[in-house]
């Protein structure tokens, strides 16, 4: 991590400024890790109409990599307090092995210095928290990677600020830092952003943050987890990620489907009085049901991958209930209804 904050971070567009247009006029070419993605919008906002103006006639891209701006470093008393705060302990790397394995064992946690998983949970919750709220990170794609309604709305936001829902044009591809591995890291967090939120919007009874509707990025694909994954080297796979990485990566896809397809139902609940599923939901939650599961017998698989199994089992009934809640909820009431009315001639 970077330990940097701005100098004024209430002003991101107006900070960026010059480097914009300097990349918009191909006067710099961004190279490198110390480049921040600034995103122009959609253009019909003002940025891309001047950028279009500025530009040779043709449409332009809307995502640009500028260089980071002039950084103050953290004074001596912020570093003391979040040293203090525990945010540069790590635990032995042996440790730290297993939790990447696995989740951690008893004894591995008591040698960690935690009573249960909930206690390193906090921990590692807490001490994240204490490098956010210091701005202690400038990387957008690390600030990104939150949880949690508040968190994820946060990184939701920063994710459009960054123009991660957004397809890449050409001339964006051009940039030597816009590689291959970065492009389909966005495109990983983007979608896991969506997950997120329409999960945590049917726990919470909230309204989504995202509109697909504005977006036109493309669907993720297995390539999109495995692209990472196949440049580790053999020794690292085999001892990190024994088991099916296709598979797991068909999986996480699959998992991205069904939660788009519940973000369309709880949007369909919210602003439609019917009680009866609509026909096109229907059929696609069939499709998915009949779709390739691509899972032998459970026992014969590594662990993660039955977890991963169950997980989206999990996720698929669940969005089964929630396209058939109206209708349950419409039954109930009326036989409720119809059991009063009974009592009431019963009574009289």
């Amino acid at each position: 991590m970077n330990h940097a904050v701005d100098d004024d971070s209430s002003d991101e567009d107006g900070r960026h400024a010059g480097a914009l247009a300097a990349a918009i006029d191909d006067n710099i070419l961004s190279t490198g890790d110390n480049v921040m993605i600034h995103y122009t919008g959609k253009r019909t906002g003002i940025v891309g109409f001047v950028a279009d103006l500025v530009g040779d006639g043709n449409p332009g891209s809307a995502h640009y990599l500028v260089p980071h701006t002039a950084r103050r470093t953290l004074s001596t008393e912020e570093l003391q307090y979040l040293r203090y705060k525990g945010v540069f302990s790590v635990p032995p790397k042996g440790a730290c092995d297993i939790l990447v394995r696995f989740f951690a064992e008893p004894e591995t946690l008591s040698q960690m210095g935690y009573s249960n998983r909930k206690a390193l949970k906090r921990a590692a919750y807490s001490r994240a928290k204490v490098l956010y709220d210091t701005a202690y990170d400038d990387d957008q794609i690390a600030l990104i990677q939150f949880e949690a309604w508040h968190w994820i709305n946060v990184a939701i936001s920063m994710c459009q600020v960054a123009g991660l829902h957004s397809a890449l044009k050409n001339s964006a591809r051009k940039l030597p830092a816009f590689d291959e591995a970065r492009e389909r890291l966005c495109r990983r967090i983007w979608w896991q952003c969506v997950v997120r939120d329409e999960w945590i919007s049917m726990v919470k009874g909230r309204p989504l943050r995202i509109r697909l509707e504005d977006c036109d990025l493309a669907e993720a694909t297995p390539e999109d987890l495995e692209y990472d994954l196949r440049q580790l080297s053999e020794p690292v796979t085999s001892q990190y990620f024994p088991f099916d990485i296709k598979r797991i990566s068909r999986l996480w896809t699959k998992q991205i489907k069904i939660s788009i397809l519940l973000g369309d139902i709880l949007s369909q609940n919210v602003h439609s009085k019917a009680f009866e599923p609509p026909q096109g939901h229907l059929k696609r939650l069939l499709d998915l049901e009949h779709s390739d599961w691509d899972i032998p017998e459970l026992e014969s698989v590594h662990l993660l991958e039955r977890f991963c199994v169950c997980h989206v089992r999990l996720l698929y009934n669940a969005t089964s209930i929630a396209l058939w809640r109206p209708k349950i909820l419409s039954n109930s009431s009326n036989a409720v209804s119809d059991f009063g009315y009974q009592q009431a001639i019963e009574r009289a």
